[in-house]
Order: C-alpha cells, then sequence, then structure tokens
C-alpha cells in the first residue's frame, strides 16, 4: 500500500510528510510515528499486536518513497552543506538554509524520554539541546556568507551569548536597509558636489572674462 500519492524523492519532505500523516491518521496509525501509541513490554500480549503494526507502518512508508531515498537523510545533510551565498541575496541564501532545516528537523524529530526521567529533571537539558542546535545552525550560517560580510562576522563569533537566529536575520537585514540607504546618500553627495564644483567653475570663468573686458 502507497500512503501519499506523492513520492518522497529527498527534496519534498515537507509536503510528503503532511500527506503521509494525514492517511496514517484516517488509519489510526500515527502513533506510531509520533510515539503517542507506547511500545508495550517485551514477552506482553500487547506486543505481538504493537509490533505487527510497527511492521506494517514501516512497510508503507518504504512504499511512499523513491527507491533511491534509502539514505534520504544524509542526502538531505549533505545537500544542506553545500549550500554557500555565493551571489545570493541574504535573504534568498537563510531561506534556502532553513527549508533544509526544516526538513532536517522534521525527519529527525525530538527523541521522547519514556522513563519518566524528564519529567523530574530540573537543569533545563531539553532548552540546552536545542540552544546548542541554535548555535550550530549559526555558526553554519555566518560562515558560509560572502567576503562582504567577513568583518560583521567576525564580530558577531565574538558576541557571547551569539543572538538567535530570527534575530541575526533581522540584523543583517537592517544592515541591507543601512548600507543602502548609504549608498543613496553618496551618490547624493557626489551628485552635490560636482553641481558645486560646476558653478565655482562658471563664476570662476565669468569673473574672468569680465576682468579680461575690462
Amino acid at each position: 500500500m502507497q500512503l501519499s500519492p506523492m513520492l518522497f524523492d529527498g527534496n519534498n519532505y515537507l509536503g510528503w510528510s503532511r500527506s503521509v500523516k494525514l492517511a496514517l491518521g484516517a488509519k489510526n496509525k500515527v502513533g506510531m510515528i509520533d510515539r503517542s501509541i507506547k511500545r508495550p513490554e517485551e514477552g506482553s500480549k500487547e506486543m505481538v499486536k504493537w509490533r505487527r503494526a510497527d511492521h506494517m507502518v514501516r512497510c508503507w512508508l518504504f512504499r511512499s518513497m523513491k527507491e533511491d531515498i534509502a539514505n534520504g537523510f544524509i542526502m538531505l545533510k549533505r545537500d544542506a552543506a553545500k549550500i554557500e551565498q555565493e551571489d545570493m541575496s541574504v535573504s534568498e541564501y537563510y531561506g534556502k538554509l532553513k527549508k533544509y532545516w526544516d526538513e532536517i528537523s522534521e525527519l529527525e524529530g525530538i527523541p521522547s524520554c519514556e522513563c519518566g526521567a524528564l519529567a523530574r529533571c530540573t537543569c533545563g537539558v531539553i532548552v540546552k539541546l536545542m540552544e546548542k542546535g541554535e548555535r550550530t545552525k549559526i555558526i553554519d550560517f555566518l560562515m558560509k556568507l560572502n567576503k562582504n560580510f567577513d568583518g560583521i562576522r567576525g564580530r558577531i563569533l565574538a558576541m557571547d551569548p551569539l543572538p538567535g537566529m530570527n534575530k541575526l536575520f533581522n540584523l543583517f537585514i537592517k544592515l541591507k536597509e543601512r548600507r543602502k540607504l548609504l549608498g543613496i546618500f553618496n551618490r547624493t553627495t557626489v551628485k552635490s558636489l560636482h553641481f558645486k564644483l560646476e558653478s565655482n567653475n562658471k563664476i570662476k570663468e565669468d569673473l574672468q572674462e569680465g576682468i579680461t573686458r575690462r
């Protein structure tokens, strides 16, 4: 059985995953992938039913993928690692990176605690893990910017703590707007200076002509 009308080809994970989740939800099996259906204890009567359902869902998922996508997760990470800003705008570059980050995040998921220890945790380990992932994205984003941002990249990497990804992106948008305004100001100033020079030269020519006539 094929769960989704679209086959997963390595580039369409978000759309494919939504379609698959809808199909599994209609069959009351979505809990097998979001872990809301807990794995029973080994040797229990429920374990046989759970394992049968698990194998069935896995078969459905494999049949909803292209044959060459056995290593789809590795492909996503490999393609994401190749992305550099080059001639793209900061917005285009960030958008392309974020698309891959979102797909990888959906594929990886967040491990669930089945022993109950996490509920008693007071050190905030989940928050720390999320912050670590955020820092990895920030450094990845900064290191692949083009040479025009060498100066600001160094200043941001020296910050402690590093700004969040959304704050960092907004910072680059404001920098772009500032550079644009500075460019307009510089062009206006140059035109003004040219006009003044031309006016001064005209005055000098008029004075010289008046002196000559005398």
